[in-house]
């Protein structure tokens, strides 16, 4: 009876370890900091009334260096480049991915 106890113990454990073995692997490459990266995306300069940067909150004015990715939302180029290196490909706002060159 104790043998069996310690049978279905050791096989619960052992599940469980490998689950969170795998859901931490799975995980890892969300948080995964690629400062490798290189981007294609064109820069220039912001010629209409402020708005808002989505990231920072802050105001983006005119003549700033920007980033306007093809679903045409606008960045920082500094804000959208610490997103890509820190978080994934995607648009902050519409989450339509973004194309740029990886290293």
């Amino acid at each position: 009876m104790f043998l069996e106890f310690l049978d279905v113990l050791m096989e619960e454990i052992i599940l469980e370890q490998t689950l969170q073995e795998s859901m931490n692997s799975e995980y890892e490459d969300l948080f995964k900091r690629n400062d490798d990266i290189e981007v294609n995306l064109k820069k220039i300069m912001y010629q209409k009334e402020s708005t808002e940067c989505k990231i920072c909150l802050e105001n983006i004015n005119k003549n700033d260096l920007i980033y306007e990715i093809d679903c045409t939302h606008t960045f920082h180029c500094d804000c959208l480049l610490n997103c890509l290196k820190h978080q994934h490909n995607k648009c902050p706002i519409c989450r339509n991915e973004i194309n740029y060159l990886n290293k």
